[in-house]
């Protein structure tokens, strides 16, 4: 059940679109726009460090979480500590932090997190953001649907 990225070229955005086999990959739909000019995109390789002491192992049956209606369910990953945050981190760092990571790893942020990063680092409750921008009805990349 691959999760592949695509660019969509009528809308200009990067979607991530949920198969539940291979060969429905075979016409992928823009779940933004409903165009069909897509490009497929190569996405980043997760590599698993440490041991299975260390809970950074992934079993092999985690994925197995999710129902019958293609839901994924909860990440099997544990990411334990964050490094260069304590656990009691301001809420500006975090969103520091989280620009940091984004332009190591070349991905641009899109640009609803960009504006919730920003109004967090401007000292805004991060309780009122996070409900503004789940309010936004923002696209699920797990949903090829849209719901």
């Amino acid at each position: 059940m691959p999760i592949y990225e695509y660019r969509c070229h009528d809308c200009r955005r990067r979607v991530s679109i949920f198969f539940r086999s291979v060969a429905a990959a075979s016409a992928p739909q823009c779940p933004r726009c409903g165009g069909t000019n897509l490009e497929r995109l190569f996405s980043r390789v997760v590599v698993r460090r440490g041991s299975a002491r260390s809970g950074h192992e992934v079993a092999d049956d985690a994925w197995d979480a999710g129902d019958d209606a293609g839901d994924v369910g909860e990440s099997p990953f544990d990411l334990g500590d964050v490094p260069g945050l304590d656990d009691d981190a301001d809420p500006r760092e975090i969103a520091r932090w989280t620009r940091e990571m984004s332009a190591s790893l070349g991905e641009p942020l899109d640009p609803e997190l960009d504006q919730a990063l920003a109004d967090i680092e401007r000292g805004a409750d991060p309780e009122e953001v996070l409900d503004r921008v789940a309010d936004a009805d923002l696209d699920d990349p797990l949903d090829p649907e849209g719901d």
